[in-house]
């Protein structure tokens, strides 16, 4: 019987256009955070920290930090872009709701906790069903969410098959639940989290083999 799911954040609670202007903004970001840098000091900055290209925005916040001492610059831009969003849509809190009736339930990102607040609250979507909101700045150095999982799973003193992981992306979400032997769910939209879904987790033939979420 599954009693833990773990949500991913980005993508997967909710959805939003800013995605489509991403790439773009880290590079200006970038040039921002180091202002006074001259074009061929930034140029160094991206070559030393191979982020020529790069759009993980953890990558650039911990790169920030080991060269000035701060991403706060990097995430006040991050924040503002976010603020501009013109289409942001989350999962239905009543929905969540119904969710936390039945199972503990726990987010688990790589975005920054604050940043998971920050947005929750400017859209009203309710983090107060969740057990535990891990952002990138609590996983404490670890690599990847398979990890975090194992935490979750001793703490809660529960068996993999008894936890289920629902998530946008196949190889930072599923891959790693699937390596614990958790239950996974893929999803592509925040409308894939609805009550059809909650009854599958709560389906006894779910509870025995629990298939990847297609679309």
């Amino acid at each position: 019987m599954i009693k833990v799911v773990i949500f991913d954040f980005d993508d997967t609670l909710y959805n939003t256009d800013v995605w489509q202007e991403w790439p773009s903004f880290c590079e200006y970001a970038i040039t921002k955070c180091l202002d006074g840098y001259s074009p061929s000091q930034i140029d160094e900055f991206l070559d030393k920290y191979n982020l020529r290209g790069e759009c993980d925005g953890n990558k650039i916040a911990e790169s920030l930090i080991k060269e000035t001492g701060s991403s706060l610059a990097w995430e006040t831009l991050r924040n503002n872009l976010y603020s501009t969003a013109k289409k942001v849509k989350f999962v239905d809190n009543d929905v969540i709701r119904e969710f936390a009736k039945y199972f503990k339930l726990y987010i688990v990102s790589f975005s920054p906790s604050d940043f998971i607040q920050f947005y929750s609250t400017k859209y009203n979507f309710d983090l107060t069903p969740f057990t535990g909101v891990i952002g990138n700045n609590k996983m404490e150095c670890k690599t990847t969410k398979k990890e975090v999982f194992w935490d979750i799973l001793n703490t809660e003193k529960i068996q993999p098959e008894e936890m289920a992981v629902i998530g946008d992306n196949y190889y930072r979400d599923i891959i790693p639940a699937m390596e614990l032997r958790t239950k996974a769910v893929l999803v592509h939209s925040v409308n894939d989290i609805n009550m059809k879904l909650l009854q599958k987790l709560l389906s006894q033939d779910s509870q025995k083999n629990l298939k990847i979420k297609l679309g």
